[in-house]
């Protein structure tokens, strides 16, 4: 059995665990982890563990949640059509506490930003 580490990061999220290779001889899978970035050799506690990990960027707590702000702009914007007033008016964000409000900035692109200001729902909601 082996067991996986995830660190959740801002802009990322990294994967680390210990590969098996039961089937190796019988199934045409590898007999070790193949060499490269993703192999990672560590002593600890007396035993030596040959461990993958990988970084998958974009994938982090902030990025995740920008595209979420990014998301329900986008479908405001789309709802909206060619009337753009709703930029100035509280946008309801699901994952905001019912009475509650936040200026937020959403990124859209590297270099495109825009602060906008969203609210709970009137009532909460089960999820």
């Amino acid at each position: 059995e082996t067991a996986a580490v995830f660190d959740l990061g801002g802009g990322s999220t990294q994967i680390v665990f210990q590969p098996t290779f039961k089937a190796a001889k019988a199934g045409g899978m590898p007999e070790k982890l193949a060499e490269g970035d993703h192999k990672f050799s560590l002593d600890f506690g007396g035993q030596k563990f040959e461990l993958y990990q990988h970084s998958h960027l974009g994938y982090g707590l902030m990025e995740a949640r920008n595209a979420i702000h990014r998301l329900l702009v986008n479908d405001m914007k789309k709802s909206k059509e060619d009337d753009t007033t709703w930029q100035t008016k509280p946008i309801v964000h699901p994952c905001i506490t019912p009475g509650r409000t936040r200026e937020i900035e959403v990124e859209f692109d590297k270099d495109t930003k825009k602060t906008y200001n969203f609210t709970g729902p009137a009532e909460p909601s089960a999820s």
